[in-house]
């Protein structure tokens, strides 16, 4: 949704691939705008993200993203002594990474109780964030999948500084089970604020 009307549709996926003769994570995001919003500011975003399958560390990531006028193909991997390689630009890591979708996967497998907190190193296009999360109160929320009892995460950098361009600032609701499923996502932009509920 956005700004009070239905926006398109986003869709994540998970599969088991061979990378490198080892089974990683496959993590692929589709976003797509609907027609009717399309005329105004079309979305066509495709994120592939293969992930360690045990710890869901970032391994390789392929991007296509159309967002308007805006327009990305980002492309890299990380090599064994943790370099981010990319065609641009090699970086030194200090840790191991996560994409920030893998990063919300991976939150998944944590108890997320009231009161706690992770500390991870993101990566997004080069730009490297060391990533903060506190776990909130409960919350009663209703999504087209049905109504859940949640718990909600707010990601922050260490620095203070946005953890997302044009300041924007995230949140996700986690139903408060054993599945921890990301019920609803909502981030701040340059032009309003994209709420995505689960169907």
């Amino acid at each position: 949704g956005f700004r009070l009307f239905n926006a398109g549709e986003a869709i994540f996926t998970k599969e088991v691939k061979i990378l490198n003769d080892a089974p990683t994570l496959l993590l692929t995001s589709t976003i797509k705008t609907n027609s009717f919003l399309s005329r105004f500011y079309k979305v066509r975003d495709v994120v592939k993200v293969w992930s360690n399958k045990d710890d869901l560390t970032l391994i390789k990531i392929e991007k296509e993203v159309n967002e308007g006028s805006y327009h990305l193909n980002y492309s890299a991997h990380v090599s064994d002594d943790l370099r981010l390689i990319s065609d641009k630009e090699t970086i030194q890591l200090e840790s191991k990474v996560y994409d920030p979708i893998s990063a919300i996967f991976m939150l998944r497998k944590k108890p997320l109780t009231h009161g706690d907190s992770y500390k991870f190193t993101t990566v997004e296009n080069g730009i490297i964030q060391k990533v903060n999360v506190m776990v909130g109160d409960t919350e009663k929320v209703s999504v087209p999948a049905g109504n859940f009892d949640t718990r909600q995460i707010i990601p922050i950098s260490d620095d203070g500084m946005p953890l997302f361009k044009h300041d924007g600032k995230m949140k996700v609701w986690y139903s408060n089970d054993d599945r921890h499923l990301p019920v609803k996502m909502e981030q701040k932009t340059n032009v309003g604020t994209l709420i995505l509920k689960l169907k």
